[in-house]
């Protein structure tokens, strides 16, 4: 069963097919922007336990929101994880782990993801 009730997309914005959200927390998308195909916004985690018996239960604490400001652009295949806050106007490049948050007008790019340049 599919539930959007976390996600929250800003109008004149464009998803790209075969993006996932995990929705455990929210996902808040702000206006204009565009996300690139098969990008991931996972908001959740699991629990680390080495004793090769449970099913790892979701982890509550470290389950975060991800926000995505105005005018932003996210190329394919990226991955956003939980508490990251992707400034306005930034550019993600396609590929791109984003472990951190990311100040406006960025172009950033890597794994992890890391600043390359200001765009203004």
């Amino acid at each position: 069963m599919l539930d959007y009730e976390n996600l929250i997309i800003g109008e004149n914005s464009g998803v790209n097919s075969e993006v996932y959200f995990d929705n455990y927390k929210e996902v808040i998308i702000g206006k204009g922007c565009n996300i690139g195909y098969r990008t991931c916004f996972i908001t959740g985690n699991h629990r680390l336990q080495s004793d090769f018996v449970s099913d790892r239960p979701l982890d509550e604490e470290n389950c975060k929101p991800i926000v995505v400001e105005d005018f932003v652009s996210i190329g394919a295949n990226v991955t956003i994880l939980p508490g990251v806050t992707i400034g306005r106007g930034s550019v993600v490049g396609a590929g791109a782990v984003v472990t951190k948050s990311i100040e406006p007008d960025s172009l950033v790019v890597g794994i992890p993801a890391k600043k390359v340049r200001s765009l203004v």
